[in-house]
C-alpha cells in the first residue's frame, strides 16, 4: 500500500513539472504577443504566420489585407485571460496609414489567443484586422 501511495505522489509531481503554471502561461503569453506585434509592425508575414497553428489558412495571409497599408505602430493595451487561463483576449492599438491617403489612423484590434498545452505555445486564432 505504501508503494502505491508513493507511486501516485511521484506521478502527481511529474505531471506538475510538465504543465506550465498560470504565471508561466501568462509570462509566455506576454512574450509571444510582444513578438507577434513586432512582426506585425514590420509587416513580416512569414514571422507573424509562425504564431498561428500549423495548417491555419490565415498563416500565410497578408497582415494588411494585401493593400497599400503601412503600420506605424502597435501597442498592447490590455490582456484578459479566460477563467481557466488557456485563452486570452489581447487588445492592441494599431496605428497605420494608406499610402494613397497619407493620413495616420488608429484602430483597436481584439485578438484572440489560445494556449496549446501539448505544444506549450500560444497561438493567435483571430484574423488580421480590417484596415479601412
Amino acid at each position: 500500500m505504501r508503494n502505491s501511495g508513493l507511486l501516485i505522489l511521484l506521478s502527481l509531481v511529474l505531471c506538475a513539472c510538465t504543465a506550465l503554471s498560470a504565471n508561466e502561461r501568462s509570462a509566455l503569453l506576454d512574450y509571444t504577443t510582444g513578438h507577434y506585434e513586432q512582426a506585425f509592425r514590420w509587416g513580416d508575414t512569414a514571422a507573424a504566420g509562425k504564431f498561428r497553428r500549423p495548417g491555419d489558412p490565415a498563416a500565410g495571409a497578408s497582415l494588411t489585407g494585401g493593400g497599400q497599408v503601412k503600420v506605424t505602430g502597435c501597442e498592447i493595451m490590455q490582456s484578459t485571460p479566460s477563467a481557466d487561463g488557456n485563452a486570452a483576449t489581447v487588445n492592441v492599438r494599431i496605428s497605420y496609414y494608406h499610402e494613397d491617403a497619407m493620413m495616420v489612423k488608429t484602430l483597436v484590434d481584439a485578438q484572440h489567443w489560445q494556449y496549446d498545452a501539448a505544444q506549450r505555445a500560444w497561438y493567435i486564432t483571430s484574423p488580421p484586422p480590417k484596415f479601412e
